[in-house]
This record gives structure tokens, C-alpha cells and sequence, in this order.
């Protein structure tokens, strides 16, 4: 695998988990802390560092 797919594959790795981390919140499983958002909002910023990064190569 090349560096631009690998990137792809963790820019889709980032973004699952933080849709995981999103979803236990909205369930209710954990209460909303600061580290559980920070770390949300964190692989979001990820997965779109790297979808970007993916590209422009």
C-alpha cells in the first residue's frame, strides 16, 4: 500500500471512531466530559488532516 492509501485508511479509521465516540454520548453509555469531546473533536480534526493530506498528493 502506498502513503496516499494509507493515509485514506486512517482518515475512515479517525472518522468511525469518532462517530463511535459520538454515539456512545448520544446513547448515553458515558456522560459528555471534557476528554470524551476533546478527543472526539481531536479525530475529527485528524481524519480531515489526513483525507486533505491524502489528496494533495
Amino acid at each position: 500500500m502506498d502513503a496516499q492509501g494509507y493515509m485514506k485508511w486512517l482518515s475512515i479509521l479517525c472518522l468511525v471512531m469518532a462517530l463511535f465516540g459520538t454515539a456512545v454520548m448520544l446513547v448515553g453509555y458515558k456522560a459528555p466530559t471534557i476528554g470524551l469531546v476533546a478527543t472526539v473533536a481531536a479525530l475529527v480534526i485528524a481524519a480531515a488532516a489526513l483525507a486533505w493530506k491524502a489528496r494533495v498528493r
